[in-house]
C-alpha cells in the first residue's frame, strides 16, 4: 500500500477487501505519508494471516504501540519500521508489542539508545524478557561497533549471536 495523497481510509479498505482475498495476504508493505491507528487496527485485524508487517507511515511507532494488544492476538511474527524508535518509557506496551515478534527492524537514533533498547528486549526486568525473538537489526551510526559487541558479551545472558558494523548492529538466535 503506497500513497503520498490523503485519502479515504473506509473508502480505500472497502475497494481493497473487494478485489483481494483476505486470508491469503501474509506480508504487508504500507508506505503512506499518514494513516490512522484505525486504518492499521482494520488491516491488522482482517488480515488473520499476516506475518509480515512492513511500515513507513507518520508516527508508526506510536501507533503500533497502541495497538500491541491487538498485533499481540494478531499471527504477525515479522515487523520491519523504517521510523525512528524514540519512546523507551513504556515498558510494558513495548514488551507486549515485541514479545510475540521473531523478527524485528528497527532504527534509532544514537548508541545510547540502543543500549536502552537492548536492555528492554534482553535483560527486561526481573519479571519479564522477550523470548521469542529470533533476528533483531538494529539500524544506527556505531561510531564504535566493538562497544556494542563488548556491552552484549558482558550483559545479555541469552545465548545469541551478532555482527556489529558502523551502521547495523544484527542479532540472531
Amino acid at each position: 500500500l503506497i500513497s503520498n495523497k490523503t485519502f479515504n481510509e473506509q473508502t480505500f479498505l472497502i475497494y481493497l477487501y473487494s478485489i483481494i482475498n483476505r486470508n491469503n495476504i501474509r506480508y504487508v508493505t504500507i508506505q503512506l505519508d499518514n494513516c490512522s491507528r484505525n486504518f492499521l487496527l482494520n488491516l491488522i485485524e482482517n488480515f488473520s494471516n499476516l506475518y509480515s508487517l512492513i511500515i513507513s507511515t507518520y508516527q508508526s511507532w506510536s501507533k503500533l504501540i497502541r495497538l500491541s494488544s491487538y498485533i499481540s492476538k494478531s499471527n504477525i511474527r515479522s515487523l520491519i519500521v523504517y521510523e525512528l524508535f524514540v519512546d523507551f518509557h513504556q515498558y510494558d506496551y513495548i514488551y507486549e508489542l515485541f514479545n510475540q515478534l521473531e523478527i524485528i527492524s528497527i532504527n534509532i537514533t544514537s548508541i545510547e539508545d540502543c543500549y536502552r533498547l537492548l536492555t528492554v528486549l534482553f535483560i527486561g526486568n526481573k519479571k519479564k524478557q522477550i523470548e521469542n525473538l529470533r533476528s533483531l537489526i538494529i539500524k544506527c551510526d556505531f561510531h564504535e561497533p566493538d562497544a556494542i559487541a563488548n556491552w552484549i558479551r558482558s550483559n545479555v545472558l541469552r545465548n545469541l549471536s551478532y555482527k556489529c558494523t558502523t551502521n547495523t548492529l544484527i542479532i540472531w538466535l
